[in-house]
C-alpha cells in the first residue's frame, strides 16, 4: 500500500543509482479522503457554531426602512399643524434618527416642510444619503453636512 520504488541510473563521471518514491493512486486516494473529511468536518463545526452570522442591516438599510416607515405612518410620529387645515409628520419637519445622526426626508412632487425646503439652507449644506422611488412615490432622505450648517431655527 505504501509508495512503490523504481531505480533511476543517472550516467556522468561516476555511475549511481537513484531511487525514487512514488505514491500509488489508492493511497493518493485515501489521503484525498481524510483530508476532505477533515475540511468538511471543520466547515460544519464553523456554521453550527453560529461563528459566521447574517450581518446586521446597514446604516443605508436602517435609513431606508425608518424613512418609508413615516412616509407609510407605519411609526409613531405625531402630526403637527403647520397651516390652518394641513398636518404633516413631525419626522418631516424635525428630521429622524439613527444612530445618533439626524436625517431628513421629503417626497417629490408633495409640499415640503423640510430643512431644505427653507431659504437658509442650500443644495451644498446637505448630503443625500437615500433617493429610491416606490410605485409613484420618490422618496428623498438627506443628513444636514455640519460643516456648512451651524444649526437650524
Amino acid at each position: 500500500m505504501f509508495p512503490a520504488s523504481s531505480t533511476v541510473t543517472v550516467t556522468g563521471h561516476q555511475s549511481q543509482s537513484i531511487q525514487r518514491k512514488h505514491i500509488s493512486i489508492r493511497f493518493f486516494g485515501i489521503l484525498f479522503g481524510i483530508e476532505l473529511c477533515i475540511v468538511l468536518g471543520v466547515l460544519f463545526m464553523v456554521l453550527q457554531s453560529g461563528f459566521l452570522t447574517t450581518p446586521t442591516p446597514t446604516e443605508n438599510t436602517q435609513i431606508q426602512e425608518a424613512a418609508w416607515s413615516r412616509v407609510y405612518g407605519d411609526t409613531t410620529d405625531p402630526l403637527l399643524t403647520v397651516a390652518p387645515g394641513m398636518e404633516v409628520r413631525a419626522s418631516h419637519i424635525h428630521g429622524f434618527d439613527v444612530n445618533g445622526t439626524t436625517y431628513f426626508y421629503y417626497l417629490e412632487g408633495t409640499p415640503r416642510f423640510d430643512p431644505l425646503s427653507r431659504p437658509d439652507i442650500h443644495a451644498d449644506d446637505v448630503v443625500v444619503m437615500l433617493y429610491e422611488q416606490r410605485d409613484t412615490d420618490t422618496l428623498v432622505v438627506y443628513k444636514l453636512n455640519t460643516a456648512g450648517v451651524a444649526s437650524l431655527p
